[in-house]
């Protein structure tokens, strides 16, 4: 009965400290676990504000590429009214020569035959 009741506490002895380890184990898989969480939120927070940063900028970057849109809309249309306005003074100048020519031709016919 002794050697029943020594190994009975023997037995419960070795099993506390089977538990003891492995909540000493549990408990610094949890503090592991616990950290890595806490990490993790952070790192997710900082993602959070560079997702919205960069969401700032392309907001930005599409507003401005629509101003420059339209901007090169304008120049575009200011440039073909300049050809525009050059071809018709073109066009002038080319009937004026070819006027100047008819004149000049006349009045050597004139200044020949009279």
């Amino acid at each position: 009965m002794i050697n029943s009741q020594i190994f009975d506490f023997q037995e419960l002895t070795s099993l506390k400290y089977r538990n003891e380890i492995q909540i000493n184990e549990l408990d610094s898989k949890y503090k592991t676990l616990t950290e890595e969480h806490q990490q993790s939120k952070e790192e997710t927070a900082k993602l959070k504000q560079t997702i919205t940063t960069l969401e700032n900028e392309l907001h930005q970057s599409a507003k401005t590429a629509g101003h420059l849109r339209t901007k090169i809309a304008l120049v575009e249309q200011e440039m073909k009214s300049k050809q525009e306005v050059i071809q018709q003074t073109n066009d002038r100048i080319a009937i004026e020569q070819e006027s100047k020519v008819r004149k000049e031709d006349f009045f050597y016919f004139i200044s020949n035959y009279l």
